[in-house]
């Protein structure tokens, strides 16, 4: 290569350089533009679970006596339109009142009431109903008990229990069969 034609190359390529620089000081003015995107979404539909409740009793026994306990079977209904299932979180028991006895002398009630011992329950493991439209059980066990301190005034008295059953929405797989809960 001749000595002119290296000399061109090098002051071309010094030109560049400088070129370079000198466009990178250059403010480059820019339109720029907001605005908004809608992500629309909705949330699950969770309907009221409805439950309802009966005592239950030693095979061959029609009452309890001092002493003695009874499981509570509580079944739950899962309305059409669910979208998801429901676990249990806890059930607990309301406190039962002379309102609560029956077939008793009045006066006797409220002591009978204050002798029936309920217990509450909290899952240990998933108790989940599924979201499908049906009817599940779940079985308390011996969650009424008549105190030992009972006496004969309670002879023959009906009771009637009532219980506060807690659920929340999840996507957890329902239980397969009924679900039995022990108390602590």
């Amino acid at each position: 290569m001749s000595k002119n034609r290296k000399r061109a190359t090098t002051v071309a390529a010094a030109g560049a350089v400088v070129a370079i620089a000198i466009g990178g000081g250059v403010a480059w003015a820019a339109f720029n533009r907001a605005t908004t995107a809608n992500a629309a979404g909705n949330g699950e539909t969770f309907k009221p679970l409805t439950v309802s409740g009966s005592i239950v009793l030693d095979t061959g026994t029609t009452g309890l006596l001092p002493g003695e306990n009874a499981n509570v079977n509580i079944k739950v209904t899962t309305p059409s339109g669910s979208t998801v299932n429901g676990k249990i979180i806890s059930v607990t028991p309301k406190t039962v009142v002379a309102g609560d006895i029956g077939s008793i002398v009045e006066t006797d009630k409220a002591t009978c009431a204050g002798w029936l011992n309920l217990k509450s329950y909290t899952p240990s493991s998933s108790a989940v109903i599924a979201k499908t439209a049906g009817d599940v059980e779940v079985l308390l066990t011996d969650a009424v008990t008549l105190n030992t301190a009972a006496t004969e005034i309670c002879s023959g008295m009906t009771f009637n229990t009532k219980w506060d059953v807690v659920f929340e929405a999840t996507r957890e797989n329902a239980t397969p069969t009924a679900i039995v809960l022990t108390a602590p």
